[in-house]
Parts: C-alpha cells; sequence; structure tokens
C-alpha cells in the first residue's frame, strides 16, 4: 500500500472523527500488520500521538514481558516505543485469559480511559474467517473500535470469504468503514521489468544493472 493510500486512509479516518481504528481481514497471510503499522506510522508523522495495539498474536506464557491483556489491566505499563514514531501495545494472554478479549465493554473502557492520551490507536486484528488456533476473536475486538477496515489481498481472498467477513461485522454491529486491496503477490510493472532484466546479466552486467535501477525508480512503472 502506497503512502498516499495510507494518507488517504488517514484523512478519511480524521474526517469521521474515528480514533479506535482497527485491521482484519477474511483469510491469514493478507498483509494486515503491515498495513496496520503503515497506518500508525502515518498518522505518527501527521503529529498525532499514535498507538499500535497489536492483538494478533496466539496464546503465549504469561511471562513474557511487557505483557497485557484485559484481565491483567495496566495497559499504560506494558507500552513500548517504536522507532517509528508510534507506541506498541503488545497483547500478551494465555488460553484462559483469551476470552477476556470477548468482554467488548472492557476493552472499550480501556482504549477510552487506560490509553485516552492517543489521538489514534490503530488495531490489528486476527482473520475473521479463518484464524489460527489460540487467536483471540477478532468480531469482539472489532466491536470496540470505532471503524474497522477489511484487508483482502487480490486474487487470494475469495467473494464468499468477504462476504462472509463482512457479516461477521454486521452481525456484532461494527462499522465496516470500507475495503484496503492489497496487491502485493501482483508486482508493479516496474519489479517486471527489473526482472527480466537480471535475466541478462551474466551477458551484459552494466546494461542489466542499468536497466534494473531505472525500472525500480520510475514512478511513471511503479
Amino acid at each position: 500500500m502506497s503512502s498516499l493510500e495510507l494518507e488517504r486512509v488517514v484523512l478519511a479516518a480524521q474526517e469521521k472523527r474515528f480514533r479506535i481504528i482497527g485491521l482484519t481481514s477474511p483469510c491469514p497471510r493478507s498483509g494486515t500488520t503491515t498495513i496496520a503499522q503503515g497506518l500508525a506510522r502515518t498518522f505518527a508523522m501527521s503529529g498525532t500521538r499514535t498507538l499500535f495495539a497489536d492483538m494478533s498474536g496466539s496464546a503465549a506464557p504469561m511471562d513474557i514481558k511487557p505483557m497485557w491483556a484485559p484481565a491483567i489491566g495496566g495497559a499504560g505499563q506494558a507500552i513500548e516505543r517504536d522507532l517509528d514514531g508510534f507506541d506498541r501495545l503488545r497483547a500478551r494472554f494465555d488460553e484462559n485469559g483469551r476470552m477476556m478479549f470477548n468482554n467488548v465493554a472492557l476493552l472499550r473502557r480501556t482504549f477510552g480511559e487506560d490509553l485516552a492520551h492517543y489521538g489514534a490507536i490503530i488495531v490489528d486484528m486476527p482473520s475473521l474467517v479463518k484464524p489460527h488456533p489460540g487467536q483471540v476473536n477478532a468480531a469482539a475486538v472489532a466491536a470496540s473500535c470505532d471503524g474497522v477496515y477489511l484487508v483482502c489481498v487480490a486474487d487470494v481472498c475469495t467473494r464468499s470469504e468477504i462476504v462472509q467477513a463482512a457479516h461477521v461485522l454486521k452481525c456484532v454491529s461494527t462499522k465496516l468503514t470500507g475495503t484496503i486491496a492489497n496487491d502485493f503477490s501482483f508486482p508493479t510493472l516496474g519489479a517486471e521489468v527489473a526482472r527480466e532484466a537480471r535475466r541478462i546479466y551474466t551477458l551484459l552486467p552494466r546494461v542489466s544493472s542499468w536497466i534494473e535501477r531505472k525500472a525500480l525508480a520510475s514512478t511513471f512503472l511503479n
């Protein structure tokens, strides 16, 4: 997702006065975490105090530090500073603690009171349709957000999975703000030209390197 597209998402969220923005997907490995981090970085660069809430992991031993789960509380003491300018809060939980993430009222209270000093909270969630065992219930986390974006991988997520994911959000009265088409599996024209240029490297190394460099640097081809 380009920086311009991320800026558009930020502007739309600010226009709608969304403070807590969730990102999820119909299926795993959709690039949700990468886009969520990019969105947090963009918010931070705009001068907004931003928190990246990572709830995408699976159950883990509770002795891992720093940790946070709704049952434990004290979210502010588990926050880490990221080099990209935003703060990071990682959810840590065992199998029993995982169920506490179904407490929507408790999550909303955490976002609204314990983390009230943040102007934007970006919540990275597991997939809605095919989550890995041990992950939190993305539908419950989504219900605690002001708006949710659905990240869909081009030519990977099926129409039925997207419809099913949208239906899950509707069932928990969550506003589907929009969809984000992630086309990372489709190289740009510039990347294609660069790849073909590398084929002739053994014969014409200088020409190959020049074409590759120009192709990747071209804004027209990328």
